[in-house]
């Protein structure tokens, strides 16, 4: 884990992915301390800090190591398994920085809007921009066309002008 969030850090092609890892890796490792029900979640998660600060350059105070965990939650969260999967990091436009900035209802509201669109057609997602103050995230979805090929002129279905419209 030490190794996860170190690398997350000083990534840039792959620090969704890294934190994404992260994340995972400590929530894997909270579940395993609570498992039997004697430990806490708080106390499992303290424990866990507490193991990984020798292991992380002397600058990163427990403190900060929890605010970084939490940040890193809202990646999992976003592309974990009730989110919108993790094939979908490469087609973000967010940096991990803007991602961790994120409310949950942020969060949820990008889930349900790609989940949408996905259900229906093969998507590549864009984050665009986050309205200050505001719980509306602007998601762009542009879609590629799934037209049957058996169709004679494939150009002018339904399907065509939703993705028109669409993008």
């Amino acid at each position: 884990m030490s190794y996860l969030f170190d690398t997350a850090i000083k990534s840039g092609q792959q620090e969704i992915l890294d934190w994404y890892n992260y994340s995972l890796e400590f929530e894997s490792r909270v579940d395993a301390l609570t498992a039997d029900g004697r430990i806490k979640d708080k106390t499992a998660r303290s424990k866990i800090y507490k193991e990984m600060k020798p292991f992380l350059p002397a600058k990163i105070t427990q403190d900060n190591l929890r605010k970084k965990t939490l940040r890193a939650r809202k990646h999992l969260t976003l592309f974990g398994k009730n989110g919108v999967g993790i094939d979908k990091i490469k087609l973000v436009s967010y940096s991990a920085t803007e991602i961790s900035k994120l409310t949950n209802a942020q969060i949820q509201n990008v889930i349900d809007q790609v989940k949408k669109y996905i259900s229906d057609h093969q998507c590549h997602v864009t984050l665009k921009t986050v309205p200050s103050g505001n719980d509306q995230i602007k998601v762009e979805v542009s879609t590629s066309a799934n037209v049957l090929s058996s169709q004679p002129n494939p150009k002018y279905t339904r399907s065509y002008f939703r993705d028109k419209t669409l993008n």
